[in-house]
């Protein structure tokens, strides 16, 4: 039984020295657990979500200075044929046959991220396939916003 445990410990060991993702935190509001996710946006196939898909992120502010961050998208709201780009629907309400659309600020989804730890925050949303841009927008301490921390496209 030592024998097991010491192996187990020993290989928790290395792979927090070795392995290329960070632990993040399990202890958040929203009950999801970061754990396994490092900095950046991880997509992954799960039948929970009403697109298929869904995209974590976890944004890691480097100045420590930020009280509030928020994760945004023009093209992140989905749409139908029958009602038109003027009913436009949260990823939550994802149907088949909905597609993404947008590109103005009338279009823009926010999500704010939840404080994980220390300067990481998170947050996660269903996605359809297709690419996506998306920002982080930064609330500083003195209240001060930083908008348009560009980030890479997404491709479910």
């Amino acid at each position: 039984m030592n024998k097991v445990v010491s192996v187990g410990i020993m290989a928790v060991w290395v792979c927090s020295i070795f392995g290329n993702n960070r632990s993040v935190s399990a202890a958040n509001s929203s009950g999801f657990d970061y754990a396994d996710y490092a900095p950046g946006v991880t997509v992954e196939a799960d039948a929970a979500s009403p697109t298929g898909y869904y995209a974590t992120f976890v944004y890691e502010d480097e100045t420590a200075a930020a009280t509030k961050a928020e994760l945004y998208s023009d093209t992140f709201h989905h749409f139908t044929i029958e009602d038109g780009i003027e009913n436009p629907y949260k990823l939550e309400a994802y149907k088949s046959g909905m597609f993404p659309a947008g590109g103005n600020s009338d279009t823009t989804y926010y999500l704010s991220l939840e404080k994980i730890k220390g300067n990481l925050w998170g947050g996660r949303v269903p996605l359809s396939s297709g690419a996506y841009p998306y920002n982080f927008r930064i609330t500083n301490l003195d209240g001060t916003t930083t908008a348009r921390l560009d980030a890479p496209i997404i491709r479910p």
